[in-house]
């Protein structure tokens, strides 16, 4: 899922996304590395976060091109679980720093 987003500290228009993380023990593994080709060929890239909430780990993608501040991306999955929820789940929330090329 693509979403509108306005970069917070360069006021910049660009697009963001979810994605569940590469992890090789998931079942769904293969269709996980299909998936993130299809974004990485169609303008995307990561954004080198990766948070788990509830489930699975998701990898915030965003426009190629554009950066992104970890504050941000609290507002991005903010926005992708609702503010309820989101403030229910945040202090269980973990957030961490991936190598963006792999």
């Amino acid at each position: 899922m693509m979403l509108p987003y306005k970069n917070l500290s360069t006021r910049e228009e660009t697009t963001h996304g979810y994605i569940e993380a590469l992890d090789e023990s998931a079942a769904n593994s293969e269709q996980r590395i299909r998936r993130r080709g299809f974004y990485f060929r169609n303008g995307y890239e990561s954004s080198g976060y990766v948070m788990k909430l509830i489930g699975p780990e998701y990898e915030a993608l965003i426009s190629k091109g554009h950066t992104i501040q970890i504050d941000e991306v609290f507002s991005l999955y903010k926005e992708m679980f609702g503010t309820f929820l989101f403030l229910l789940l945040r202090p269980f929330a973990h957030i961490k720093r991936i190598d963006a090329d792999k």
